[in-house]
Formats: structure tokens, C-alpha cells, sequence
């Protein structure tokens, strides 16, 4: 899930009166956006480095430049660079601080996509502090959106299951879902879901895990498709959920899926190749394939150093963002 101010919410804005550098500018944004829904995320951050070149002509007080700066910092995340996307997500709140001050919807929704970044890479009590201050603002404008204030309490929700406070995140997952739904929200509500699953998961309430993850997965199979990226997390943690319910058959085969998807769709080296080869390793280990395990504990460990090295986050193994299989 992302609460997105992208520089797609200025594409339609502009797209009728577009002069010939804003013609550039939006070839660049729609050709990152397509690339993203196809999964091809070296593809779209190329193509947002490029209209972010484009928009020193606009300013930094500019809209088109915050989000596209926003957008970039987004599929920075997605190519496996969480330090690059943290950094230019700060960029573009202290931007948009500087050219609207805080109390405005478009510094919520970046602040919300920062919160995002610290709660998929492990920083949880950073991502509970930001993600409230974004619902704050956002409940505090004049006409406070509720899909956006729905997606906000789902990622404070999962957020707060991380830290396991879980009856809090009970009731922010409560109210955020049927708002959604009934938004015809399908995306937002099937990432919901999956953060209900991990909760459920996480209380060994195993069959409602299984339950809502199967519906996240089926959401964004009809959304993208069966090989898309975007599977990769929810596919995981629902392999954990069917291992930690002792379907360890059903968790074998989805544990393979996402490594295939993860193979084929990802850049060599991206963070979620060691999540899910260190998950999928303690499953091995756990059902005794200790010869398969090791090998695979060999793998993720040179992946996350290597990744540790390149990105300087410091981190061994990015699993933060994935139901860890214990």
C-alpha cells in the first residue's frame, strides 16, 4: 500500500494545457508509470531520474516537482534502495514545508509514504511516530478524504501489530476496512487485508490469516497478474501463516512461487531476494531439509551483505517488512 501524492495526481491536471516542456515532462511520468504496473522497476526509476532533471525549470516550490521527487522516492523502495527512498521522501517534505507549510494534504501524503519506508524496513517506532502525525494532519483538514484517512489507519494498524500492540491495531484495521470497501477501494482494502492477516497471524489465529491473505493475493492477481512483484510480500506471508498452521505443503509451494516470481521479476540483488531466502531457509530447517536450508542461508547472507554495502542502511537482512518464519 501507498498513500501516494505521485506526479501522476498532476498528470490530468496538466495534460490539456501542456506546453512543449511539459510534454516532455509527462512522456517521462506516464512511460515510470506504465513500467511500474508492469512490474519493471529499473525501467521506471530511469524514467523518474529523467522528468526530475526536467523539473529544475519549475522550482522547488512547484508541485510537479514534489511529485515527482515523491514518485521517484517510491520506486526507489520498489528497485530495492530504501535508503534513497528515505532520503528523497525527507527531500520532498522539507519542499513541500518550505512551500505550503505542514498543515495541507500533500504534506500528509508524503509523510505518509515516509512512514511507509520506515515500517517496510524495520524502523517501526520512527513509522508509528510518522504515520500518526500524518493522520493527524489529515483528520485536522477541512475536508479530510476518507480513503486517505482509511489507508492511514491500516499502516499505523500494522504498524502497531509490529510493535505488538494488537488491540490497537485491531480497532485502527476495524475502522479503516469497511470504509474502504465500501470506496470500491480494491487495492487499499486488499492491502488491508493483508495487514489483518498478519495480525491474525501474529495473534495464532491462523485460519482468519490465511483467509485475509488469500484475498489480498486474489486482489492483486486480478489486479496485475500472477507474476507480478507486488505478490511477493503478501505470497510470503502467507506461506509463513500455512507453516505456522502446519500446512507445510501448501507453504512449500508458495514459498516457491514467490521465489520464481522474485527470480524472474526482480533486479539481481533486490532486498526481498534475502528476505524471502531467509524465510524460506528456516522453513526448510525447521521441516528438516537442513542440506537445502544451508545453502539457502549461504545465498541470503551474501545478498543482504551485499545489499548492507551498496544501500548503507546497515541492515543484515531486510525481512522487516515480511511475517518472519520462526
Amino acid at each position: 500500500m501507498r498513500t501516494l501524492i505521485s506526479a501522476g495526481a498532476v498528470v490530468v491536471f496538466l495534460a490539456a494545457t501542456a506546453t512543449a516542456q511539459d510534454a516532455e515532462w509527462l512522456g517521462k511520468i506516464k512511460g515510470a508509470q506504465h513500467a511500474e504496473i508492469t512490474g519493471n522497476y529499473l525501467e521506471a526509476v530511469t524514467l523518474y531520474q529523467q522528468a526530475a532533471a526536467l523539473t529544475k525549470s519549475y522550482g522547488p516550490k512547484d508541485q510537479r516537482t514534489w511529485g515527482t521527487y515523491n514518485a521517484l522516492a517510491v520506486a526507489y523502495e520498489e528497485v530495492g534502495l530504501p535508503a534513497d527512498s528515505i532520503r528523497t521522501h525527507r527531500h520532498v517534505i522539507d519542499l513541500i514545508k518550505a512551500g505550503a507549510g505542514k498543515q495541507n494534504v500533500l504534506y500528509a501524503r508524503v509523510l505518509a509514504n515516509l512512514g511507509t519506508d520506515y515500517l517496510e524496513n524495520g524502523y517501526f517506532a520512527s513509522a508509528a511516530n510518522t504515520l500518526r502525525e500524518a493522520l493527524e494532519i489529515q483528520v485536522r483538514l477541512p475536508h479530510p478524504d476518507a480513503v486517505e484517512t482509511a489507508e492511514l489507519q491500516s499502516r499505523l494498524g500494522e504498524t502497531l501489530a509490529r510493535q505488538h500492540h494488537y488491540a490497537d491495531a485491531d480497532r485502527l484495521l476495524a475502522q479503516a476496512l469497511p470504509v474502504l470497501k465500501e470506496a470500491g477501494a480494491t487495492l487499499e482494502e486488499a492491502t488491508t487485508l493483508g495487514s489483518l492477516g498478519m495480525l491474525r497471524g501474529l495473534q495464532q489465529r491462523y485460519g482468519e490469516a490465511v483467509d485475509a491473505i488469500s484475498r489480498q493475493v486474489a486482489a492483486l492477481e486480478a489486479a496485475f497478474g500472477p507474476e507480478h512483484p507486488r505478490l511477493l510480500r503478501p505470497l510470503n506471508n502467507l506461506a509463513v501463516v500455512y507453516s505456522q498452521a502446519g500446512r507445510t505443503e501448501e507453504a512449500d509451494a508458495i514459498f516457491r512461487r514467490a521465489m520464481a516470481i522474485c527470480v524472474k521479476q526482480l533486479p539481481p540483488g533486490h532486498p526481498n531476494h534475502a528476505a524471502l531466502l531467509t524465510n524460506y531457509a528456516a522453513f526448510l530447517r525447521r521441516t528438516g531439509q537442513k542440506a537445502e536450508a544451508k545453502a539457502l542461508e549461504a545465498q541470503a547472507h551474501t545478498l543482504a551483505s551485499d545489499n548492507a554495502r551498496r544501500d548503507g542502511l546497515g541492515m543484515t537482512v531486510d525481512v522487516s517488512a515480511f511475517v518472519s518464519e520462526k
